[in-house]
């Protein structure tokens, strides 16, 4: 990201973060810490190795066009 202009990379982490607490792990650690506080959670995958590549991948999937991004505007106009 070090040749990213400083509004591609608040786009990418907007991206990013809405991704993740999308998935059911985000929602499990949640609950485990701070509804139930058992801080037990139940991951969908015993360890970082049982993670596969297409579920890392889908963290980086596009939730907009360059145009639809509710950053655009931080994008000087040309």
């Amino acid at each position: 990201m070090r040749d990213q202009s400083l509004e591609n990379v608040f786009q990418s982490e907007l991206n990013l973060i809405i991704q993740m607490c999308s998935k059911a792990d985000f929602t499990e650690g949640v609950r485990a810490l701070l509804i139930d506080k058992d801080k037990l959670p139940k991951w969908l995958h015993r360890d970082v190795s049982a993670v596969e590549g297409k579920d890392i991948a889908s963290f980086f999937q596009p939730l907009w066009n360059e145009l639809e991004h509710p950053l655009a505007s931080l994008k000087p106009a040309l």
